[in-house]
């Protein structure tokens, strides 16, 4: 409804023309233009000015391909030969050959290569020392009857130790609870020697030298 024509009451004038208004007339144009017939001197002069100068064309191309020139073998000349004639072969003297022996090793010719044995030494005869029983005295006879009573003494106390017999067993009290305590105590002591020995072996620790076949594998790496 908006474009569409509303019929009026009174009769529809003439459409009066009016301008667009544009811009175009206030564009600047230049004033001469250039004709086709002077671009194309234009271009000409252009083109005198760049000239292409073409490389000249190689040798090879228009005198075509040449075969290596092989030189002419001379004429064969006929030479005169007699079928008749024999030609012996000279025989040279066969070389005489002077052979000289190299002289042997020393270690071949000398004996093999055996220690001396040193001289034995005769044996000496020495006289064998008997222990005659020689007849024992007073002050001998003593000592050996003391030794002996001493020796009496000390067994008979032994036996005397071992014959003596204990009276019968007294009942005591005790108690678990006391001997799990010292089992206890013991073991914990125990553990206690076994950690100051490791820590005395781990201070005294040394580490023992890497093998050769380690370095080198070390050292190439």
């Amino acid at each position: 409804q908006k474009f569409r024509s509303q019929g009026g009451a009174g009769p529809s004038g003439l459409t009066v023309p009016q301008s667009p208004m544009l811009r175009c007339k206030a564009r600047s144009r230049p004033l001469y233009v250039i004709s086709q017939k002077e671009k194309e001197e234009q271009e000409l002069e252009e083109i005198k000015k760049h000239k292409i100068k073409a490389n000249p064309v190689p040798k090879s191309v228009i005198e075509g391909t040449h075969l290596p020139e092989v030189p002419k073998k001379p004429i064969t000349i006929p030479e005169p030969f007699k079928l008749t004639e024999v030609h012996k072969k000279s025989h040279e003297s066969p070389e005489q050959i002077h052979f000289k022996a190299r002289p042997a090793p020393k270690h071949i010719l000398e004996k093999p290569h055996v220690p001396p044995k040193p001289p034995v030494q005769i044996t000496k005869p020495v006289s064998p020392k008997f222990h005659y029983k020689r007849a024992k005295s007073d002050d001998q006879l003593k000592v050996d009857n003391n030794q002996a009573s001493l020796a009496r003494q000390k067994s008979a106390e032994k036996f005397a130790q071992k014959a003596q017999r204990h009276g019968p067993i007294r009942p005591e009290p005790f108690s678990f609870e006391k001997r799990d305590e010292q089992m206890k105590k013991r073991r914990e002591e125990r553990i206690k020697q076994q950690i100051e020995e490791e820590r005395k072996q781990a201070s005294s620790f040394k580490a023992q030298p890497l093998p050769g076949v380690v370095k080198k594998q070390m050292r190439s790496g």
